[in-house]
């Protein structure tokens, strides 16, 4: 057996290792969401209490997104993969680092809500996500011998744009944070509409599933 293909390891553990890792980060960030202290349950009502809850409420709600977003994109890429290889494997486990830390600026963003330094390192966080992300649908074109077949260029431009679309929309929230922090954080809102309408990805891989039931 040569090199190539003693490389040529199998993707499940790899999924289900990224699969348990994102489900525990999407679990664990209601956890982010603190009952006021100040509150006086017996003298302010229920609408009090849900504006208290707000910056915490706003931050889990982007962080799920975020989170559910990125699992779409990952899976996405791994329907393109026949095999890993080692180097994959530590990409893969690099990218899924930041993820880990997501809950954790979610409750700082909800802590720091008027700061736009908590923007920037929420939105700093995201950024490396997405690159990382990035880098192993990189590093998988680059590789064709860990893929299922060849892949057209449309898909492959739309899939980087997918990915792509995180980072420069962070980027912006940053920017406009300094200017509005409420603005800059509703700027993080922008991504997931992006993904109800962009479907060239998503066809494409319909279509291949389609040929393989038939």
């Amino acid at each position: 057996i040569g090199p190539d293909k003693k490389e040529r390891l199998p993707i499940d553990r790899v999924n289900a290792m990224s699969d348990g890792i994102l489900a525990i980060v999407i679990t664990i960030l209601v956890l982010g969401i603190d009952i006021p202290t100040d509150h006086k349950f017996s003298e302010e009502g229920l609408l009090s209490f849900i504006r208290k809850l707000e910056p915490s409420l706003i931050a889990y709600a982007m962080s799920f997104v975020m989170v559910g977003i990125y699992w779409v994109q990952h899976a996405a890429l791994f329907q393109f993969l026949r095999h890993v290889n080692r180097r994959f494997i530590w990409l893969n486990i690099l990218f899924l680092l930041p993820i880990t830390l997501i809950p954790f600026v979610a409750k700082v963003k909800a802590a720091y809500r008027y700061e736009p330094i908590a923007v920037v390192l929420f939105g700093s966080v995201h950024i490396l996500c997405g690159l990382l992300l990035l880098a192993l649908w990189s590093y998988a074109l680059a590789h064709p011998e860990l893929l299922v077949g060849p892949i057209t260029s449309k898909v492959k431009h739309s899939m980087t744009l997918r990915i792509l679309v995180s980072p420069v929309v962070c980027l912006a929230a940053m920017g406009v944070a300094y200017v509005d922090v409420d603005l800059g954080t509703y700027v993080f809102s922008i991504i997931p509409f992006f993904y109800i309408w962009h479907h060239t990805v998503d066809a494409y891989l319909q279509k291949e599933n389609r040929k393989e039931a038939n």
